[in-house]
């Protein structure tokens, strides 16, 4: 009995007080007062007479601002309104005391009359802020990650998107590898946001809070569960918020024409797309408050043909050239088509991103693609192959998504665990003309880098050509010495199968285990039972590097030749290739640009499946295996 006679007397207390607040709001409200904060300087504004019951407002952090309710009120009354009562006060209070889901936010969630606090304002700072505008209301408001989702003002605050902060409306834009908004800060074409439910938000008094006992989401992707992810244990009758999750939302692929520099929205890396959330929350007698949320991921930040500069001061750009020496591919299970060579020359461009100048060596890597881009739609000019009298020109074209990866650049090193992502289509052409295998780029004598000349055959036959490479084709009619440029490519007309190869280049080590490694494999090798343990002779060991490696007649190293044929290559089990790292000198952090090396080897193994021509699948030995040796020459450069 004691304890109900104490809870009579506080509710008493309250009443009391909460009429006295009333009468003081009715008596300020007929008087003429002169105060309106601009930034701090006064203006003066007349109001009417204000009823007490017309305080129907409510901070919607979806919009950035104020969302007013009910009739007949008048501007001047909804200032006074903002700045006087005290219920908002406490509201304030409230809010001040609720934990932000980051230390620093990107963009004020509030603003009330243009007042906002300044962006990357600390979250503690907010906090504080709010509290000090209990007594100077308009310099500045908290800005908290938290978004209602637009429901009805009476139930909008049982359920919010909280860890993202609104752009405009229900939207959250982010840009591609921004820290303040995508989780993993990496220019990979995704933005990750990071985001949780919160129920019962205490919001003002126009929304009560009510025990919530079901949450239905859509559209946060597979894989997830409701109550394991982003909502917190059900039922919830205070505020509460559940766990981070990620919701990933891609840039749309880039688009095949060239685009224009000067246009955000055709960037060659694509351009903006989103991902449409949706939030039910049930309370009693089957109400509910429905909440959307859209969230835009924009595409990373290009700086036209060119890789943007560091505000870290680290190096911006990593140029890769294949040495014309060293290099090796090997291709399908028979043998028939190892030891070929990689154009000689053919490069990649690649933007440099989240290392500095001093204390962070390791760099994100992204490479554009496609016409238009710094690396242009091919890797290399055409590559000119013939295998036991069969001749096929290569166009390796790079496929829609972007060349990306990790580079220590004081060590040279690119992970095995994040290696540089090149992924190809391989448009094979089979060619009966064998002095032409791929056409050249003929300048009427010995072929010579960067050389002016004409395309020999193909639709481009006549016209004008650069000499990107300078390759030795075995086998070739007339010269062997084909001087290749991209200009010059086969008849369409003669393309019998296209491969998808997928290359995780690195300096580490790439392996493939077997034996038949590779989906669809129907054989390990070609030694008829004898093991794949020998040194390779004859054409598969013709000369030799300086480091001691046998150089193919096809001119790319020998590794493993069958014990019972020794001039046959062949992938042991496992197929193994180790890369090397180099580090670019002078080496970082010396702050002297441009670095380099040409020591540094790239290596990959991978699997390539069947094509539709049974010649080439017979001949290669395909489905199977695949490895490529890369020894490049790296220049790492730094943009003004």
């Amino acid at each position: 009995m004691a304890n109900d006679a104490g809870t009579d007397q506080g509710q008493q207390k309250a009443q009391g007080n909460h009429h006295e607040e009333r009468n003081q709001l009715s008596q300020r409200a007929t008087l003429e007062h002169d105060l309106m904060l601009h930034h701090g300087a006064a203006t003066v504004l007349r109001s009417r007479s204000i009823s007490p019951r017309s305080s129907g407002m409510r901070s919607d952090a979806t919009s950035g601002g104020d969302r007013r309710a009910g009739s007949g009120v008048s501007a001047s009354a909804s200032i006074w309104e903002t700045m006087l009562p005290l219920r908002r006060a406490r509201s304030l209070q409230r809010m001040a005391r609720r934990p932000a889901p980051i230390s620093r936010l990107r963009e004020p969630a509030l603003t009330r009359s243009g007042f906002a606090c300044d962006a990357w304002f600390p979250a503690t700072m907010m906090r504080a802020c709010a509290v000090a505008a209990l007594a100077a209301w308009g310099h500045c408001l908290p800005a908290f990650a938290l978004v209602l989702g637009g429901g009805s003002p009476q139930t909008d605050c049982w359920a919010a998107f909280d860890g993202v902060n609104a752009t405009t409306g229900t939207t959250v834009s982010c840009t591609d590898s921004d820290p303040t908004c995508d989780a993993d800060e990496r220019a990979d074409g995704t933005c990750t946001y990071r985001l949780r439910i919160c129920l019962d938000v205490n919001d003002g008094p126009e929304c009560r809070p009510e025990p919530i006992h079901r949450v239905r989401l859509r559209g946060f992707g597979p894989g997830f569960h409701p109550i394991r992810s982003f909502v917190p244990p059900l039922p919830v009758s205070t505020e509460t918020c559940g766990p981070f999750g990620e919701v990933r939302v891609p840039t749309t692929p880039p688009p095949t024409t060239a685009p224009s520099p000067s246009s955000p929205s055709s960037s060659p890396y694509g351009v903006s797309n989103s991902r449409r959330l949706s939030m039910v929350a049930f309370g009693r007698r089957g109400r509910r408050d429905r909440d959307r949320l859209k969230l835009v991921c924009l595409p990373a930040r290009i700086c036209e043909a060119a890789c943007c500069p560091s505000p870290a001061g680290g190096p911006t750009e990593l140029d890769l050239s294949v040495n014309e020496v060293g290099s090796d591919l090997d291709l399908g299970w028979t043998g028939t088509s190892h030891n070929f060579p990689v154009d000689p020359r053919a490069s990649l461009k690649l933007c440099l991103s989240g290392c500095d100048a001093s204390t962070n060596p390791v760099c994100d890597v992204m490479g554009l693609v496609g016409t238009g881009s710094m690396n242009g739609a091919t890797f290399g000019p055409p590559l000119p192959l013939i295998a036991q009298g069969v001749a096929v020109c290569v166009i390796n074209r790079y496929q829609s998504t972007p060349v990306t990866g990790k580079l220590n650049v004081q060590t040279g090193e690119v992970s095995d665990t994040t290696p540089i992502q090149v992924n190809l289509f391989s448009d094979v052409h089979l060619i009966s003309d064998h002095t032409n295998v791929c056409p050249r780029c003929s300048t009427g004598g010995a072929p010579q880098y960067g050389a002016r000349g004409s395309c020999s055959a193909g639709p481009n036959q006549g016209k004008s050509c650069t000499v990107e490479s300078i390759l030795t084709v075995a086998q070739s009619q007339g010269s062997p010495t084909y001087g290749l440029s991209a200009a010059c490519p086969p008849d369409p007309a003669a393309k019998a199968a296209t491969l998808d190869i997928k290359l995780p280049l690195t300096t580490g080590t790439s392996t493939l285990a077997g034996p038949t490694p590779c989906p669809g494999q129907v054989q390990q090798d070609n030694c008829q039972s004898s093991p794949c343990d020998a040194t390779c002779t004859g054409q598969a060991c013709v000369s030799y590097t300086p480091e001691g490696q046998c150089v193919d007649a096809k001119g790319g190293l020998s590794q493993v030749c069958c014990a019972g044929d020794t001039a046959m290559p062949c992938f042991p089990d496992p197929l193994v290739r180790t890369g090397f790292a180099d580090p670019p000198a002078p080496v970082w952090p010396d702050l002297t640009y441009p670095k380099r090396s040409t020591k540094g080897v790239l290596v990959t193994t991978f699997c390539v499946g069947a094509t539709s021509r049974s010649t080439i699948n017979t001949t290669d030995g395909l489905p199977g295996p695949g490895a490529i040796i890369l020894p490049v020459t790296e220049t790492l450069l730094r943009a003004p």
